[in-house]
């Protein structure tokens, strides 16, 4: 609330434009009015609602991963030890590649966005990777937003019917097979929710830049769905189960495709 009353005091105290909205309509600006949002701050950018809404929905899924995955996998560690399993180099590689794949485009975006006063980043390679002008960029974003946050309704579901069988690639002690929620409908929804917001942040950050890493993220995922189902199928306890679920739910990542 303080830092509100000041920047009205700012404004007060400086010439304001006759088409300059109150204080509170700064979030929600058309595409054709700008707003200053740091009152008395040289050079300051300017703010418009998509972006804003870009910038919150692109932080939502690396949250929920980090904190509902992540970290809670590395506290079940201590409760139930994912067990000993061979792999490859290579599949014990997959893990680190796809991850930061994920989080490396979305880190320089809200970086660079915030860096921004949350406008599109300013680097002159951010530009040069950009979307050719379209009319319809807006709407394409906010459609991208709305699909964004699906993503991370159906990844944090995943997560709640997890529970405590949360792990990188391997098999918990106490292991069960989980066929409720998202797993009713792909076995791999995780998977599935994480590559498609990788792809709409093409369009949510109006840039070429994350093409590339979506597609690592992806192959990398899909590489890994093997040697996880493998070690899940070998395993005496879980692999009687799981292999009864795969015939029960044959789609990987896309239901009724693969």
């Amino acid at each position: 609330m303080s830092a509100i009353r000041w920047i009205r005091s700012r404004r007060r105290s400086t010439t304001t434009p006759a088409n300059m909205a109150p204080f509170p309509d700064i979030l929600f600006t058309s595409s054709n009015d700008t707003y200053a949002t740091l009152a008395g701050h040289p050079g300051t950018t300017h703010i418009r609602w998509i972006d804003l809404l870009v910038w919150l929905s692109t932080l939502l899924v690396p949250l929920l991963i980090i904190q509902r995955g992540m970290r809670r996998s590395l506290q079940l560690n201590k409760s139930l030890p994912v067990k000993p399993s061979k792999l490859t180099p290579l599949e014990k590689a997959l893990m680190p590649i796809h991850t930061v794949s994920f989080f490396m485009p979305t880190l320089v975006y809200l970086v660079g966005s915030l860096q921004a006063c949350l406008h599109q980043p300013q680097w002159a390679w951010w530009s040069e990777c950009a979307l050719p002008d379209d009319p319809r960029a807006d709407t394409l974003r906010l459609a991208a937003c709305g699909l964004s946050v699906v993503c991370a309704w159906c990844l944090n579901s995943a997560f709640t019917h997890l529970g405590t069988q949360v792990h990188h690639i391997g098999v918990r002690e106490k292991p069960k097979t989980v066929e409720t929620g998202p797993f009713s409908v792909v076995r791999h929804p995780m998977y599935s929710a994480v590559i498609v917001q990788q792809f709409l942040h093409i369009i949510m950050f109006w840039s070429l830049f994350p093409l590339a890493a979506a597609f690592i993220t992806a192959g990398a995922m899909v590489m890994k769905i093997s040697p996880e189902e493998r070690l899940r199928e070998l395993d005496p306890e879980a692999g009687p189960d799981y292999v009864a679920y795969k015939r029960k739910v044959p789609s990987k990542l896309i239901p009724y495709i693969w």
